[in-house]
């Protein structure tokens, strides 16, 4: 006995251990809370963020809609709007093969998001970005840029931000893949420090 509270509990039998080991900075589709859900069902909406000196680009040809799908580049002074979500860790290997990492076309990156309206709050979080940046100038699919959007609009983000989503420019339901695609597993990324 210690002191009038009686035992001292077993630690093993009274720490649950915590399920949520990846926190996850959500730019691109996965701003659209039902696109993150189709793929995590675990996703857990945590705060907007802000990623400062990275500009949002369209650096991956998709085959799946035949158009570009974002990405970060470091470009100060820039910034980049979007969610961290808590994601359930038996669940990160769907959201890999969902990025591309199986494929080599992506890659996890971690980075400081900063919370909003907390300048000195910021948090380390995962993101994906692209191996392989080729052409920086590929445009995302109507449908991709409105899950951006409506993703943007429905978290809240600063107008301004979701001014910037609205006036990226789609690609044609029509085009064909740009002359270059970046698909090589065999070069090495260069990210930003």
């Amino acid at each position: 006995m210690i002191g009038h509270y009686g035992k001292i509990p077993d630690i093993e039998n009274t720490t649950t251990p915590t399920p949520w080991q990846m926190i996850y900075f959500a730019y691109g589709s996965n701003l659209n809370l039902d696109r993150m859900r189709e793929r995590c069902s675990s996703a857990r909406f945590l705060f907007k963020a802000r990623l400062n000196g990275y500009r949002l680009v369209f650096a991956r040809y998709s085959t799946t809609d035949c158009s570009g799908s974002a990405d970060i580049i470091y470009n100060p002074p820039a910034e980049v709007w979007g969610v961290v979500y808590h994601i359930h860790d038996d669940q990160r290997t769907e959201l890999d093969v969902a990025e591309g990492v199986d494929l080599g076309s992506r890659k996890q990156f971690t980075l400081n998001a900063e919370r909003e309206g907390e300048r000195s709050q910021r948090v380390m979080a995962l993101a994906y970005v692209v191996v392989d940046k080729g052409d920086l100038q590929l445009k995302p699919s109507a449908a991709y840029k409105t899950m951006m959007v409506d993703g943007a609009i429905h978290w809240g983000l600063p107008t301004n931000y979701i001014a910037q989503l609205k006036a990226v420019e789609t690609q044609l339901a029509s085009a064909s893949p740009p002359a270059t695609t970046a698909f090589s597993r065999s070069a090495p990324s260069q990210l930003p420090v």
